[in-house]
């Protein structure tokens, strides 16, 4: 497949934006990037998955930030109630920063991006995009919860003001280069290093009309110490925004970051989930024959991982965002409490219905969106893997193992799926897309489905009756698949 280059301009000069800039630029793209100033000294959490991602575009920004080496849970009185250690997750290189936004916003700036304060869209149609600084195979909408281009092209306006105020804030240092949770009496806060002498704190306060004042009763003696620190001219009042955009593209317009998903700030993945969009769009373009393609990977990727960040959040804020004091006093006890019963089950975990926090959090950049040819070679493998009338576990893990060899995700969902779809079909029939392939690609397919069939020790009759009809079909002699046979079933001994 030769990869394509597209012309692509780009709304939003946020974190989101600029990485989808430097990423698609990577790539040998063309791009517009319309960034305006900030002009603000807040702070960015990048999680330990974000990080990961960012390292495959530039590692020294991380060099430049905080590693924050744990997080702290504390009640309203300051007491820790709950801890976690980090530091591990740093000497595998992989662990979150805090850093002030200008920097990294300032790295993001990739060579050859053409970077623009001023444009103006004059046209959007499915064929492209027409704006002042030209036309474009490609508008990517990432402008923040906000985004007027969302309204005007996806058509739908899937985003809600909440009933809670957020405050943004810097602060001055205290302790150690942690991320502080304090679970306030009806708020919660959250603070982390953007530097050696400043911390950059998230508020949620559930009052629709809340001030200071309020803010310093809902967090209580432990919100004191911040709220005294605090820079004057760098709070931020605004009402805190929810939603999740569907669908995430219309034609040649796809959206990207907080444009798509408006997150609680509670896991802190703001940040990291706008740099994943960013990659996976990269990866979706890179790897698929079209641009209608690759924004239909770009969603199938991005969906369900985004969906279950999104929902955890808004969950454990609404379980750890108490309004009464009797509700927050047994808050604080079960954070002690469970961890010391069951220190393998985290209370984020159970506060999630008994789902991993870590596990939703983690994150594998290099792996792309199954492209049309891989959902065929996927199709391929279940077919031979359930003819004889099961698909094992051993089959399923050579199906993955195959599908990440190439660069692709295989999900335990696409895998059921495909099994339901192919029950009926015919070999001949799953194979047929690769009839007018090069030999050594249709060879390589006919290998991947004896291997796979060998899995489990044997190649079965009905197997070997299913590759001999794959065969036929793709006009393999006998003798090779004969021979693929032999030297698979030596292979497992």
């Amino acid at each position: 497949m030769t990869k394509q280059s597209f012309r692509v301009l780009v709304i939003g000069g946020g974190i989101g934006g600029r990485a989808a800039a430097a990423y698609l630029r990577q790539s040998g793209h063309h791009v517009v990037l319309h960034a305006e100033s900030s002009g603000t000294r807040a702070g960015v959490y990048l999680a330990a998955n974000g990080a990961r991602v960012l390292a495959t575009l530039d590692r020294q920004v991380l060099t430049q930030g905080i590693p924050i080496e744990g997080l702290e849970v504390r009640d309203h009185q300051g007491e820790v109630v709950s801890t976690e250690d980090y530091r591990d997750a740093h000497t595998e290189g992989g662990g979150p920063v805090g850093l002030p936004r200008s920097v990294l916003e300032s790295n993001l700036r990739a060579d050859g991006v053409d970077e623009v304060a001023n444009v103006s869209i004059l046209s959007l149609s499915d064929d492209g995009v027409r704006s002042s600084h030209g036309d474009h195979d490609l508008l990517v909408v990432a402008d923040g919860p906000g985004s007027e281009l969302r309204r005007r092209w996806i058509g739908e306006e899937p985003f809600r003001t909440t009933s809670s105020t957020l405050f943004r804030f810097v602060t001055h240092a205290t302790g150690a280069p942690r991320r502080v949770r304090i679970l306030g009496n009806r708020a919660l806060a959250i603070h982390y290093p953007i530097s050696a002498i400043e911390r950059y704190v998230s508020v949620v306060v559930a009052e629709a009309e809340a001030d200071p004042t309020v803010l310093r009763d809902a967090l209580g003696p432990a919100g004191a110490l911040l709220l005294a620190g605090m820079v004057p001219e760098t709070l931020q009042k605004t009402p805190l925004i929810e939603g999740l955009a569907s669908p995430w593209y219309r034609g040649t317009v796809v959206l990207l970051g907080s444009a798509a998903h408006a997150l609680h700030p509670t896991l802190g993945q703001s940040a990291a989930m706008s740099i994943e969009d960013a990659r996976a769009l990269q990866i979706a373009l890179d790897r698929s024959a079209s641009l209608a393609e690759a924004l239909s990977c770009f969603e199938a990727l991005r969906r369900e991982r985004v969906t279950a960040v999104y929902y955890a959040g808004w969950e454990q804020a609404g379980a750890t965002a108490k309004k009464s004091s009797l509700a927050t006093a047994f808050r604080g006890l079960l954070h002690k409490v469970i961890p010391s019963l069951s220190p393998e089950r985290k209370l984020d975990a159970l506060l999630l219905g008994g789902g991993s926090l870590e596990q939703l959090l983690s994150h594998r950049p290099e792996l792309a969106p199954l492209t049309p040819e891989a959902w065929n070679v996927l199709r391929f493998l279940v077919k031979i893997g359930q003819v004889d009338g099961r698909f094992d576990d051993t089959e399923r893990a050579f199906a993955r193992a195959c599908l990440m060899e190439t660069g692709h995700e295989v999900s335990s969902k696409d895998l059921e799926h495909l099994e339901v779809e192919t029950r009926f079909r015919s070999t001949s029939d799953i194979v047929q897309p690769f009839q007018d392939r090069p030999i050594e690609d249709r060879e390589r397919l006919i290998r991947m489905g004896v291997l796979l069939a060998a899995a489990s020790g044997r190649v079965t009759a009905d197997e070997h009756k299913a590759l001999r009809e794959a065969a036929a079909a793709l006009q393999i002699p006998r003798e090779t698949l004969d021979h693929l046979v032999k030297e698979a079933i030596e292979a497992q001994g």
